[in-house]
């Protein structure tokens, strides 16, 4: 599936929605690695791709997206899973070792960097261990990210993405899908607002410093 460059969009350097394919993997690190922590100076890319980017190309490229420039390299994504509670188990028996590896990799080679994010790397997912969240990823099972290149921001390729997702996740039945966004971002919140997502849970709910949102199926 391929979508062209809508006129409402320009002007801008992308040029289509595609699925995501296995030649990807590398480029969505990158967008993924350029915008961890506002930058794209963390000294081990590969980390930050197993933690968040990586499982979606390899194992859901069917309900994950990206925009392209003219030469067909990814400069945004917006990746997704229709069954949260699956894609646990399956990260955890198929990433963590791959993130342990890693992990040791960066202890050996930049310690401050490690000890500085080591702890929260090993329990990337622990909000998830929340009842309330068993109750948001029943509800609402699929859940999504969407980033892109800051070279390539402000030009319609995020809404354009969301559309695409949000339309192939409504066609494919899921009845709802939630994200989590950091509560300081307010410029993500109004914008995953403006799509059709709605807070669910916040700091008062023991997920600090983030809100989760979700957003139910259209005519569900």
């Amino acid at each position: 599936m391929t979508l062209s460059k809508n006129a409402s969009y320009h002007p801008s350097s992308w040029t289509s929605i595609r699925f995501v394919q296995a030649k990807d993997e590398k480029d969505v690190e990158r967008i993924c690695h350029s915008t961890f922590y506002g930058g794209d100076g963390f000294p081990l890319p590969s980390l930050i791709g197993y933690l968040w980017s990586t499982w979606y190309v390899r194992y859901a490229s069917e309900h994950s997206f990206v925009g392209t420039d003219s030469q067909n390299t990814a400069v945004g994504y917006a990746l997704s899973t229709v069954d949260t509670l699956a894609y646990l188990q399956h990260f955890s028996q198929s990433m963590t070792p791959l993130i342990q590896g890693s992990l040791m990799e960066l202890k050996r080679t930049h310690p401050q960097v490690h000890q500085q994010f080591a702890h929260e790397f090993r329990h990337v997912h622990h909000v998830y261990h929340l009842e309330n969240m068993k109750q948001v990823c029943q509800d609402y099972p699929a859940h999504i990210h969407v980033d892109i290149l800051p070279g390539f921001q402000g030009q319609g390729l995020g809404k354009a993405l969301m559309n695409h997702l949000l339309c192939h996740l409504d066609s494919f039945g899921v009845k709802g899908s939630h994200l989590i966004v950091g509560d300081e971002n307010k410029r993500a919140v109004k914008y995953y607002q403006s799509s059709g997502y709605t807070i669910l849970l916040d700091s008062q709910d023991g997920i600090p410093g983030c809100f989760v949102m979700g957003r139910l199926r259209e005519n569900v």
